[in-house]
Protein backbone atom coordinates (compact mmCIF):
# COMPACT_ATOMS: atom_id res chain seq x y z
CA UNK A 1 0.00 0.00 0.00
CA UNK A 2 1.20 3.43 -0.81
CA UNK A 3 1.56 6.14 1.77
CA UNK A 4 -1.29 8.08 0.14
CA UNK A 5 -3.68 5.10 0.52
CA UNK A 6 -2.77 4.62 4.19
CA UNK A 7 -3.43 8.31 4.94
CA UNK A 8 -6.81 8.15 3.14
CA UNK A 9 -7.74 4.97 5.04
CA UNK A 10 -6.71 6.58 8.36
CA UNK A 11 -8.78 9.70 7.60
CA UNK A 12 -11.78 7.55 6.63
CA UNK A 13 -11.55 5.60 9.90
CA UNK A 14 -11.32 8.84 11.91
CA UNK A 15 -14.39 10.24 10.09
CA UNK A 16 -16.36 7.02 10.71
CA UNK A 17 -15.42 7.10 14.42
CA UNK A 18 -16.48 10.75 14.72
CA UNK A 19 -19.83 9.98 13.02
CA UNK A 20 -20.38 6.91 15.24
CA UNK A 21 -19.53 8.85 18.41
CA UNK A 22 -21.84 11.73 17.39
CA UNK A 23 -24.66 9.26 16.65
CA UNK A 24 -24.10 7.60 20.03
CA UNK A 25 -24.30 10.92 21.91
CA UNK A 26 -27.43 12.03 20.02
CA UNK A 27 -29.16 8.66 20.50
CA UNK A 28 -28.31 8.50 24.19
CA UNK A 29 -29.62 12.03 24.71
CA UNK A 30 -32.86 11.17 22.86
CA UNK A 31 -33.34 7.98 24.90
CA UNK A 32 -32.79 9.82 28.19
CA UNK A 33 -35.37 12.41 27.08
CA UNK A 34 -37.82 9.49 26.52
CA UNK A 35 -37.77 9.95 22.73
CA UNK A 36 -36.94 7.52 19.92
CA UNK A 37 -33.19 7.44 19.10
CA UNK A 38 -32.50 8.88 15.63
CA UNK A 39 -29.44 6.90 14.48
CA UNK A 40 -30.21 3.43 15.79
CA UNK A 41 -32.81 0.79 14.98
CA UNK A 42 -35.42 -0.75 17.27
CA UNK A 43 -34.57 -4.46 17.32
CA UNK A 44 -36.79 -5.68 20.15
CA UNK A 45 -39.77 -4.55 22.24
CA UNK A 46 -40.48 -6.32 25.53
CA UNK A 47 -43.93 -6.88 26.99
CA UNK A 48 -43.21 -5.35 30.41
CA UNK A 49 -44.54 -1.88 29.81
CA UNK A 50 -42.91 -1.20 26.43
CA UNK A 51 -39.19 -1.59 27.12
CA UNK A 52 -37.31 -1.15 23.80
CA UNK A 53 -33.89 -2.25 22.60
CA UNK A 54 -31.99 -0.24 19.94
CA UNK A 55 -28.79 -1.06 18.02
CA UNK A 56 -26.54 1.63 16.54
CA UNK A 57 -23.01 1.73 15.13
CA UNK A 58 -21.23 -0.48 17.67
CA UNK A 59 -23.54 0.23 20.61
CA UNK A 60 -26.84 -0.87 22.10
CA UNK A 61 -29.38 1.21 24.04
CA UNK A 62 -32.13 -0.32 26.19
CA UNK A 63 -34.95 2.01 27.26
CA UNK A 64 -36.68 0.40 30.24
CA UNK A 65 -40.28 1.55 30.58
CA UNK A 66 -41.88 -0.68 33.18
CA UNK A 67 -45.64 -0.72 33.81
CA UNK A 68 -45.13 0.48 37.37
CA UNK A 69 -43.94 3.81 35.93
CA UNK A 70 -40.24 3.22 36.45
CA UNK A 71 -37.99 4.40 33.65
CA UNK A 72 -34.28 4.22 32.96
CA UNK A 73 -31.81 3.87 30.07
CA UNK A 74 -28.82 1.52 29.69
CA UNK A 75 -26.01 2.00 27.18
CA UNK A 76 -23.46 -0.65 26.29
CA UNK A 77 -21.80 -2.69 23.60
CA UNK A 78 -23.71 -4.87 21.18
CA UNK A 79 -23.49 -7.66 23.79
CA UNK A 80 -25.60 -5.74 26.37
CA UNK A 81 -28.47 -7.93 27.55
CA UNK A 82 -31.96 -6.95 28.68
CA UNK A 83 -32.38 -7.34 32.45
CA UNK A 84 -35.46 -9.07 33.70
CA UNK A 85 -37.62 -6.01 34.24
CA UNK A 86 -39.60 -7.70 37.00
CA UNK A 87 -36.39 -8.12 38.98
CA UNK A 88 -35.53 -4.48 38.27
CA UNK A 89 -39.03 -3.42 39.38
CA UNK A 90 -38.62 -5.45 42.60
CA UNK A 91 -35.29 -3.74 43.33
CA UNK A 92 -36.76 -0.29 42.69
CA UNK A 93 -39.73 -1.01 44.96
CA UNK A 94 -37.41 -2.23 47.72
CA UNK A 95 -35.60 1.11 47.54
CA UNK A 96 -38.84 2.99 48.13
CA UNK A 97 -39.40 3.27 51.84
CA UNK A 98 -42.77 3.70 53.52
CA UNK A 99 -42.88 7.33 54.62
CA UNK A 100 -46.23 7.12 56.43
CA UNK A 101 -46.23 9.04 59.69
CA UNK A 102 -48.33 7.07 62.14
CA UNK A 103 -50.43 8.84 64.76
CA UNK A 104 -50.18 6.06 67.35
CA UNK A 105 -48.27 2.79 67.63
CA UNK A 106 -49.57 0.42 70.24
CA UNK A 107 -51.59 -2.58 71.33
CA UNK A 108 -55.35 -3.09 71.02
CA UNK A 109 -56.55 -3.37 74.63
CA UNK A 110 -60.31 -3.29 74.07
CA UNK A 111 -62.88 -3.58 71.30
CA UNK A 112 -66.21 -2.00 72.13
CA UNK A 113 -69.46 -1.54 70.24
CA UNK A 114 -70.60 2.09 70.32
CA UNK A 115 -73.89 2.76 68.55
CA UNK A 116 -73.51 0.92 65.23
CA UNK A 117 -69.72 1.01 64.95
CA UNK A 118 -66.81 -0.70 66.60
CA UNK A 119 -64.21 1.30 68.47
CA UNK A 120 -60.74 -0.11 68.96
CA UNK A 121 -59.03 1.21 72.07
CA UNK A 122 -55.29 1.35 71.48
CA UNK A 123 -52.75 1.92 74.24
CA UNK A 124 -49.49 3.41 73.05
CA UNK A 125 -46.35 1.31 73.34
CA UNK A 126 -44.21 4.16 72.06
CA UNK A 127 -42.92 6.51 74.76
CA UNK A 128 -42.53 9.26 72.14
CA UNK A 129 -46.23 9.25 71.23
CA UNK A 130 -48.32 12.26 72.23
CA UNK A 131 -51.29 9.95 72.78
CA UNK A 132 -51.45 7.56 75.72
CA UNK A 133 -54.66 5.96 74.45
CA UNK A 134 -56.78 6.39 71.36
CA UNK A 135 -60.21 5.12 70.38
CA UNK A 136 -60.04 4.33 66.69
CA UNK A 137 -62.98 3.93 64.35
CA UNK A 138 -62.64 2.17 61.00
CA UNK A 139 -64.63 3.36 57.99
CA UNK A 140 -64.94 2.08 54.41
CA UNK A 141 -61.81 4.01 53.31
CA UNK A 142 -59.51 2.61 55.99
CA UNK A 143 -56.67 0.45 54.64
CA UNK A 144 -55.67 -2.46 56.86
CA UNK A 145 -52.38 -4.21 56.00
CA UNK A 146 -50.01 -6.84 57.32
CA UNK A 147 -46.72 -7.52 55.50
CA UNK A 148 -48.08 -5.80 52.38
CA UNK A 149 -51.28 -7.88 52.31
CA UNK A 150 -54.70 -6.26 52.62
CA UNK A 151 -56.75 -7.51 55.56
CA UNK A 152 -60.24 -6.85 56.94
CA UNK A 153 -61.46 -5.38 60.19
CA UNK A 154 -62.14 -8.91 61.44
CA UNK A 155 -58.38 -9.55 61.67
CA UNK A 156 -57.98 -6.99 64.47
CA UNK A 157 -58.29 -8.54 67.92
CA UNK A 158 -57.45 -7.64 71.48
CA UNK A 159 -53.68 -7.95 71.86
CA UNK A 160 -52.89 -7.04 68.23
CA UNK A 161 -49.90 -4.74 67.83
CA UNK A 162 -50.75 -2.08 65.27
CA UNK A 163 -49.76 1.32 63.89
CA UNK A 164 -52.55 3.75 63.05
CA UNK A 165 -52.57 6.86 60.89
CA UNK A 166 -55.53 9.13 61.59
CA UNK A 167 -57.51 10.70 58.75
CA UNK A 168 -56.99 14.11 60.33
CA UNK A 169 -54.63 15.14 63.09
CA UNK A 170 -56.34 15.26 66.46
CA UNK A 171 -55.33 18.27 68.49
CA UNK A 172 -56.51 18.04 72.09
CA UNK A 173 -55.04 18.63 75.48
CA UNK A 174 -56.16 15.22 76.66
CA UNK A 175 -54.03 12.14 76.01
CA UNK A 176 -57.16 10.08 75.18
CA UNK A 177 -58.55 10.75 71.70
CA UNK A 178 -61.12 9.38 69.29
CA UNK A 179 -60.30 9.41 65.59
CA UNK A 180 -61.05 7.75 62.26
CA UNK A 181 -58.25 5.54 60.94
CA UNK A 182 -56.90 6.15 57.46
CA UNK A 183 -54.39 3.30 57.58
CA UNK A 184 -53.76 0.47 60.05
CA UNK A 185 -50.71 -1.73 59.79
CA UNK A 186 -49.93 -4.75 61.95
CA UNK A 187 -46.51 -4.77 63.61
CA UNK A 188 -44.63 -7.55 65.38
Amino acid sequence: MSRKTVVRLFIAIIIILIIAFTALIVDLNEAVQNAEPKFSFNTNTYNDGNTKEYIGLGYKIIRYNIEAGEYHVKLGTLFLKHENSLEYEKNVNEEKKDTTVYSIIGKVIEIKQVDEEKEYVIESTNSMSIYYKASVVIDENTKIEKNGLTLTEDNIEVGSNIKVKFVEPVIRNTPDVKAIAQKIEFVR
